[in-house]
């Protein structure tokens, strides 16, 4: 007997996607486990560091355990563009620049929402 899939191989890029009501609910309790992790995380916390810190170790395990679930309960997935396969060096050289502008990107809005006085990523004396 064959098990019922809850996460199906994403047409483009590497991954699941959701495609029963199973696997949309695991979706939704890691986002809720998430959230619940950053607040409470944020709220014990007295640095921006800090809030690192106790925050990434969290979000690792929780992502490991939806990885792990749509690994056990999904197809198998490979690199695939509009249902073609993909070479996996172009895919990671694509990553690498979009991580990269996404880190510049966030530090320049992060740094200007602290120079307008929105947040506070340093402390004024």
């Amino acid at each position: 007997m064959k098990k019922r899939l809850w996460f199906r191989a994403k047409d483009y890029g590497w991954g699941w996607q959701p495609c029963t009501w199973q696997g949309w609910l695991v979706i939704v309790v890691y986002i809720v486990g998430m959230v619940f992790v950053a607040l409470r995380v944020d709220g014990d916390s007295h640095s921006a560091s800090d809030t690192l810190i106790n925050f990434i170790p969290q979000a690792i395990f929780l992502t490991a355990i939806l990885i792990w679930i749509a690994a056990a309960y999904g197809e198998r997935p490979e690199w695939r563009w509009a249902g073609r396969r993909v070479s996996a060096r172009v895919v990671l050289f694509k990553s690498i620049i979009l991580v990269i502008v996404f880190a510049v990107l966030t530090t320049m809005i992060m740094a200007a929402l602290d120079w307008f006085g929105l947040i506070a990523l340093t402390k004024r004396g």
